[in-house]
């Protein structure tokens, strides 16, 4: 999305999506810019889902909103509260994130267990499969099996460990890399404890402290040599000697850190 970090998880935005979304169902086309408050909007938007409710009834179809990302949103409650409490019957929101602890009270108390869907993990097989493509023969298969095993089959953890491998030059030291496969963190599963042992991690280098804390603040992406001309002075001095140990947690291309 070529959209700033910070308009595509705006609730304004937000808001723009599901009305855009419900009049190009309804009618084939945008609807017209409005010049109302979104206070205002949010009411009309009950309205809006209740004609798409009937639409969606005359053709027995069930309606589904897939929202991901949820955990890049600084203020979830109130993002979501453009949602309202009351939805017609053949109307659905999929809400995705990391954990269901993070959705607001209100929400979560809604949500039992037949409405929860957990990611079971990938086959280690499907694991090796996708190391073998990503390290086209920097990592002999003996490593490949140790970090899909090390992985749990979570694919986002699993693409953690291969972006930190290709973003740094230890699989050119066979030692230093059984030494790190060997220290692979458990997660049990859960994501956050990759995070917990990362921010851990983090914390240790000043240095490394700074330019994650910088990045995780910036309203969008930015080129390489923006950022490094906004760092104070004694933290740009190690910059290039810094980020080859951060750039897996960092999106490719403008810098943008993958999760705050």
């Amino acid at each position: 999305n070529s959209k700033p970090k910070s308009l595509r998880i705006s609730r304004d935005n937000f808001l723009n999506w599901i009305e855009e979304s419900i009049s190009i169902e309804l009618t084939g086309e945008l609807p017209p810019k409005s010049a109302e408050s979104i206070d205002k909007r949010m009411e009309s938007l009950s309205y809006n889902f209740e004609d798409l409710g009937e639409y969606l009834e005359r053709g027995n179809k069930l309606g589904l909103f897939f929202i991901d990302g949820l955990d890049e949103i600084p203020n979830l409650k109130e993002f979501l509260e453009i949602i309202p409490d009351i939805l017609p019957k053949n109307l659905r929101f999929v809400l995705s994130c990391t954990s269901k602890n993070i959705l607001p009270v209100n929400i979560r108390n809604f949500i039992n267990e037949d409405q929860t869907i957990v990611v079971a993990p990938l086959e280690i097989s499907l694991c090796e499969f996708y190391c073998e493509n990503k390290f086209q023969g920097k990592v002999d298969f003996e490593n490949i099996q140790k970090i899909a095993i090390k992985s749990e089959g979570h694919p986002l953890y699993l693409n953690y460990l291969i972006n930190y491998v290709l973003s740094s030059e230890i699989s050119e030291d066979e030692e230093e890399l059984k030494d790190w496969i060997e220290n692979i963190p458990s997660i049990s599963g859960d994501i956050e404890n990759y995070y917990n042992v990362i921010w851990e991690d983090i914390y240790e280098d000043t240095n490394k402290l700074w330019i994650c804390l910088i990045l995780s603040q910036l309203r969008q992406a930015v080129e390489e040599e923006n950022f490094v001309n906004i760092l104070p002075n004694d933290i740009r001095r190690h910059y290039y000697s810094v980020i080859p140990k951060i750039s897996h947690l960092i999106k490719n291309g403008r810098l943008e850190i993958y999760h705050h």
